[in-house]
């Protein structure tokens, strides 16, 4: 149950940031392609909430909840060191040029991750 908590306030939490993380990593873009990003994760979240109850079933809920605070958890260090700026704040970054076609299936990458954590 705590997990049912965490992570909507984690969505909570990005949300407001994630417009200007996507600018910075992908250049400048116009704001209906950063609103298409931020909204990718609601597919694989609206998906996967037709086969939760059978996982959690089979697998009992909290693994499956512990699964996905874990996905969420790692979703959210890549986003970060997705960052170019965070060789300067964090002292380590992922080595994807700003605008990068690699850069760009990163964060669409991350973006579905965290719809799946969810």
């Amino acid at each position: 149950i705590p997990a049912g908590i965490i992570i909507p306030g984690i969505f909570g939490a990005l949300d407001p940031v994630l417009a200007k993380h996507f600018v910075a990593c992908l250049g400048e873009v116009d704001p209906s392609t950063v609103g298409t990003i931020i909204a990718i994760p609601a597919v694989p979240s609206t998906l996967l909430a037709l086969v939760v109850p059978k996982l959690m079933d089979k697998y009992t809920a909290d693994r499956v909840m512990t699964i996905g605070v874990i996905l969420l958890a790692a979703c959210s260090i890549c986003l970060g060191l997705s960052d170019p700026d965070s060789q300067q704040s964090l002292g380590w970054a992922l080595p994807l040029p700003r605008g990068s076609s690699a850069q760009w299936v990163v964060q669409v990458a991350i973006s579905i991750a965290l719809g799946t954590s969810s």
